[in-house]
């Protein structure tokens, strides 16, 4: 029950930053409406940075979300387009490439939307927000261009395919974090290691976020996993470690660990509920 109150209150509150938006935009549009092209040129402009103003304030407010952005849209698409597009993001991050993406669809949107509140018998009048929107459409296409020069230029080799098992006990969440499941929970991950190690050409190991009762660094995790690294396949575990800079916080981290006995670790900078 908690989990699914959680994960409702997530989604409303995600979908809240897109609903005030869509508020904010649609009251300007009541109260001046579209016919006049100074107004949409003025919103053409504003709106973009209302959109990822709202988007640095969901990614950094009450913690903060910054998942699933509308720059993101580019970043999972596999066109060559898409990709020329998110090099953008070197010069503002991806809240350049959602805000690129929101001027091109509010600039070809204003047109069709000022000509359908145009009364009839001034049909012909002028449209200047077309050349803002077709300057805008240019800007895109010169930032494509650009991205596709630095695709070019910076072009990785080819890397050598990797054998990678991930292993997934499927814990429930709650017994994690008991410690009287901490032996089936340890038992469990050494037989479906084991299982995996059991394979020839293995490169990597992968377990789940927090997947170890303690963590990696306490003597119980060392002893555990020293036991399963000797044959050189290094295991990549999620684990929460206590942070090596700031005494007791504890974080979310990533821990890698080999055959040398030095496990290298990340903690993660940025907590999400």
């Amino acid at each position: 029950e908690v989990r699914a109150f959680a994960t409702v209150a997530d989604n409303v509150y995600c979908a809240l930053y897109v609903a005030v938006f869509a508020m904010l935009v649609s009251s300007w549009f009541a109260a001046m409406g579209t016919d006049k092209w100074p107004r949409n040129l003025a919103i053409t402009l504003v709106s973009p940075l209302l959109w990822v103003g709202l988007e640095y304030a969901r990614s950094r407010f009450a913690t903060g979300f910054p998942w699933n952005t509308l720059g993101v849209s580019q970043a999972l698409a596999t066109n060559q387009f898409s990709a020329s597009i998110c090099q953008v993001a070197e010069l503002g991050g991806g809240y350049a490439v959602s805000g690129l993406i929101a001027l091109m669809n509010m600039a070809l949107a204003l047109p069709f939307l000022r000509h359908g509140d145009t009364p009839a018998g001034r049909k012909h009048a002028g449209y200047p927000e077309i050349a803002v929107s077709l300057v805008c459409v240019a800007l895109v296409m010169l930032t494509a261009w650009w991205g596709s020069f630095h695709l070019g230029r910076y072009r990785q080799p080819e890397q050598p395919n990797m054998s990678i098992a991930v292993v997934q006990p499927n814990i429930e969440q709650l017994e994690k974090c008991d410690v009287d499941f901490a032996e089936p929970i340890y038992g469990s991950l050494s037989n479906l290691t084991r299982r995996a190690l059991s394979r020839p050409g293995l490169d990597l190991i992968v377990w789940p976020e927090t997947s170890v009762p303690y963590p990696v660094f306490c003597d119980e995790s060392i002893a555990f996993m020293s036991n399963l690294v000797t044959n050189d396949v290094p295991i990549l575990v999620g684990s929460t470690e206590d942070s090596r800079f700031d005494e007791g916080i504890i974080c979310n981290s990533a821990v890698l660990m080999d055959s040398s006995g030095r496990p290298q670790i990340y903690n993660k900078q940025h907590l999400a509920p």
